[in-house]
């Protein structure tokens, strides 16, 4: 554990007037000492009544900053051992639906996902005429997609509940980054091969601004993907909400006929 305070740090107590409560201001300097390298995942952080000695702030504010930092999955507090910075979280492998264009269009910014809901639902909404409006209801699954630590888009996902009801069992860990693509064609021997996208643009529904932290009635677009097997079967539905930003957003309804272009990949190296 370092004893040292990261740079980040030092010049809290300097900084001119601001309307950015004290707490806020401490968590997003302790991480960017993370972002920066000087706390690395797995490494033990100085214990709260060490971080109020060492910085201009009351132990109250270090211990709202931490739970701020917890809250969002950068730190993990052990009880007894410590509070660590939380591991590297692993990228989801070869998405699908959200393959946002790196700054020179040589590659996709990294996909790392969060579990945020998983439930039985007997709701009716777009989902159910692809999957045959299944009377036992559907898994649904959301998550929270980080976009290469730009920006968030959030993922509703949706399976037949009568053939899916195992991984409403399954640990959300096992869950997290999962390609549900892959899973159900190398666990459920059901691939998916053909896809139907929409995109509309709309204003954000209140539950996923307030997930994504955005302002209420925050334009965006939907993204909604139907995926069949090769005999036509239904296979999932996904909706992706996303917020406004600047990046270049790749949709195909089908596979390999796409990828970034050889020019690029080369002049990227």
């Amino acid at each position: 554990m370092k004893a040292a305070i990261p740079p980040e740090l030092r010049d809290l107590a300097s900084e001119p007037g601001t309307s950015v409560p004290k707490y806020a201001r401490l968590s997003e300097a302790m991480l960017a000492a993370v972002a920066s390298g000087h706390w690395r995942p797995g490494e033990r952080l100085p214990n709260e009544a060490a971080l109020a000695r060492l910085l201009p702030f009351s132990l109250g504010t270090v211990q709202r900053a931490l739970r701020q930092l917890a809250e969002d999955g950068v730190i993990v507090r052990r009880q007894k051992r410590g509070t660590y910075v939380a591991p590297l979280r692993p990228a989801m492998k070869e998405p699908w639906h959200c393959r946002f264009l790196n700054e020179d269009g040589s590659g996709f910014l990294p996909v790392f996902p969060k579990v945020v809901k998983r439930e039985r639902t007997l709701e009716r909404g777009p989902w159910s005429r692809h999957l045959g409006g299944p009377p036992e209801g559907a898994v649904q699954i959301d998550r929270l997609l980080d976009i290469g630590g730009e920006f968030c888009v959030y993922s509703r996902f949706f399976l037949d509940a009568a053939r899916f009801s195992s991984l409403l069992k399954r640990p959300l860990a096992e869950l997290d980054a999962a390609n549900f693509k892959l899973v159900l064609a190398r666990e459920f021997h059901l691939p998916a091969v053909r896809f139907a996208h929409t995109l509309q643009a709309l204003t954000l529904p209140r539950a996923v601004n307030q997930v994504l932290q955005l302002p209420l009635n925050t334009g965006g677009t939907l993204l909604e993907a139907s995926a069949s097997s090769p005999q036509g079967a239904s296979v999932y539905f996904q909706q992706i909400f996303i917020p406004p930003n600047h990046r270049k957003l790749v949709v195909s309804d089908v596979p390999g006929t796409w990828a970034p272009s050889f020019s690029n990949r080369k002049a990227a190296r």
